[in-house]
């Protein structure tokens, strides 16, 4: 985890807000790796490891998939009805047997003005 200042995030207690995120996509049921454990004084997580490749290589080689696509938009269905929003960056998704996960926990409510 970082501390250096961002024009659009407002963290406050980071580890909590970690912790918080997590448990959001877990209750939205957003297939995410799991938090194993947490070392809150030193602002660390420890998650499940999950193996695969991150979207970005089949985006980069062309060989994207409509079934990983698909995936990712039945996730932004959950997560619009919960007025929630991820960070989408291809790195922040792995494909393991044919499914996608969201790996990264951090979170932000959506605003009117993205819908």
């Amino acid at each position: 985890m970082h501390h250096k200042p961002c024009g659009y995030y407002k963290f406050g207690n980071k580890i909590q807000a970690e912790i918080n995120d997590y448990n959001r996509l877990k209750k939205i049921d957003i297939r995410i790796p799991e938090m194993i454990d947490m070392d809150v004084e030193n602002e660390r997580v420890l998650k499940e490891y999950i193996e695969g490749n991150t979207i970005f290589e089949p985006i980069k080689s062309d060989c994207m998939k409509n079934e990983y696509v698909e995936q990712v938009k039945a996730m932004c269905d959950l997560l619009y009805l919960a007025n929630t929003n991820i960070d989408y960056f291809p790195t922040n998704f792995v494909v393991q047997n044919e499914l996608i996960y969201y790996i990264d926990f951090e979170i932000r409510l959506s605003q009117s003005h993205w819908l």
